[in-house]
């Protein structure tokens, strides 16, 4: 783990990460600095660490540079499972702390990358409407562009029918007439 990427430097500046980071919910239990477990919630996530969120009272008794310890359940090819992760707190910020992870089993990281990306992923449209609207946000120009647009796509495929039906009518006829005898001896 960089030290350096994962605190944002000294003095508490503007972090630099390595990794992006996605926005996760992850409910769980942190044992911070060997106290007992408190609720918490994991709020994101990166290959190299995440944000815990904590209440308020107990963020107080938080300090950089301890460990903690993250258990946590997973529903895992049907069934849950418990995970342990072991972090060092680098940020104590509103709300949390920042933290890195401590030779983390590659497993559970990538378990908690597909959570992730799995919660982060672009919806996908359900009906015309839907797609109409996404398609309206992503580009005012592309409404107005988009009737012509299927007509001139409608007209293209008709005209293509069209052709194949002749050219198959005209290779039809072509046969038939090789295959007539010859009226000529």
């Amino acid at each position: 783990m960089n030290i350096d990427f994962a605190q944002g430097g000294a003095g508490g500046g503007a972090e630099r990460r390595r990794y992006a980071r996605l926005p996760i919910k992850l409910d769980a239990l942190v044992a911070i600095d060997g106290r007992p477990p408190i609720p918490c919630t994991v709020r994101d996530f990166c290959v190299a660490g995440i944000f815990v969120a904590i209440p308020p009272q107990q963020l107080r008794l938080v300090k950089a540079h301890t460990s903690a310890k993250l258990l946590f359940c997973l529903v895992v090819d049907g069934a849950e499972k418990e995970f342990e992760l072991i972090l060092t707190i680098f940020r104590i910020i509103g709300g949390g702390f920042g933290c890195g992870f401590e030779n983390a089993d590659p497993a559970i990281i990538s378990l908690l990358q597909n959570l992730a990306t799995n919660l982060n992923a672009p919806s996908v449209a359900e009906t015309e409407e839907d797609l109409s609207r996404t398609q309206g946000r992503f580009s005012p120009r592309f409404i107005a562009l988009k009737e012509p647009l299927s007509e001139m796509v409608s007209k293209a495929a008709e005209q293509a029918c069209l052709d194949f039906l002749r050219l198959v009518d005209e290779t039809f006829r072509f046969g038939r007439a090789r295959r007539q005898p010859s009226t000529y001896r």
